[in-house]
């Protein structure tokens, strides 16, 4: 009798771990954080603001959905890593192509979603199989800093847009 009720403990316990979940910020609710060595395609590259940044880099994806009648650009989050902030370089508006050219999403409703791409120092993130990042909002800086989990694909590609359940594929308790 010990050893189911220690067991069922056990499970109880490890359970929330393992579920999945959406985590709300300022515009909405991110759906799914992810880091990649793996650089994504990028259409309008050229367009896409890569200048300044390290030359060992790793890639984050941060997969949001946005309430309805909210908008975000580029400009309006950073990630936090060590200290230093890094912007926004890409948006991806829902499944279409990530756009170097886009600097702004639309909430339009249920399932409006939209892909944040970061370029991060690898030196100082990554090295992990998930790892604790700050969002920052810029729109109000040193007020809302949110702790963001992101799993770490080592060389594999980002989750795509329709891969990720309404439910969200944040863990809880990492």
């Amino acid at each position: 009798m010990r050893k189911i009720i220690f067991i069922c403990a056990v499970v109880l316990t490890l359970l929330p771990r393992l579920s999945a979940e959406t985590l709300r910020f300022r515009s909405g609710e991110i759906l799914c954080a992810e880091l990649s060595k793996t650089m994504p395609f990028i259409m309008n590259r050229s367009e896409a603001d890569l200048t300044g940044l390290p030359e060992n880099l790793i890639y984050a994806a941060l997969t949001v959905s946005l309430d309805p009648g909210r908008r975000i650009s580029i400009y309006d989050y950073s990630l936090k890593v060590s200290g230093t902030k890094y912007r926004c370089i890409a948006l991806r508006s829902g499944d279409n192509t990530i756009d170097g050219a886009k600097y702004e999403c639309s909430g339009g409703g249920r399932n409006a979603r939209c892909t944040l791409f970061f370029a991060l120092n690898a030196r100082e993130a990554g090295s992990g199989g998930s790892e604790r990042l700050r969002l920052v909002c810029n729109a109000v800086p040193g007020v809302h800093e949110l702790p963001v989990v992101f799993v770490n694909r080592g060389a594999g590609k980002f989750t795509e847009g329709r891969d990720i359940p309404d439910s969200g594929m944040m863990t809880v308790g990492k």
